[in-house]
């Protein structure tokens, strides 16, 4: 019937027939739920969602992670500017113990081992600090 009009109704939209293939009637088809694409084998789809999807996916967050990474570079860079302008700590100070202004930040600046943690209660300190 599509072939003879030439294409068919489909998933609210219209397609022009174009490569078609007669299946036997015991074939199974596998539909991919992303883009309704079909295909004769489950292995088939799979590597279709894995290239055509998950990739795809994939690549646009480590996009905008590295986006994210940049705005905060620059972020943090600006910030340093300010704090020099200003006649404060270099940046590198500040950035090195966060918090190093409060008891906990000084006892981490002493101790980079996780002995700090002791510091806080309920907080556990690494095994290594335990063994030492």
């Amino acid at each position: 019937e599509a072939l003879a009009r030439g294409s068919y109704t489909a998933f609210g939209g219209r397609f022009v027939c174009q490569n078609l293939e007669y299946l036997h009637p015991d074939d199974k088809v596998f539909i991919c739920a992303e883009d309704n694409k079909a295909f004769l084998n489950e292995m088939s789809m799979r590597y279709h969602r894995y290239i055509g999807h998950e990739l795809k996916d994939r690549k646009a967050e480590r996009k905008r992670l590295r986006e994210r990474a940049e705005e905060l570079k620059i972020r943090r860079a600006a910030q340093a500017a300010h704090r020099q302008q200003l006649g404060g700590p270099p940046a590198a100070a500040a950035q090195e113990v966060p918090g190093a202004g409060t008891t906990l930040g000084a006892v981490a600046a002493e101790d980079p081992y996780g002995g700090a943690a002791a510091a806080v209660p309920g907080a556990t300190t690494s095994p290594l600090a335990a063994a030492a």
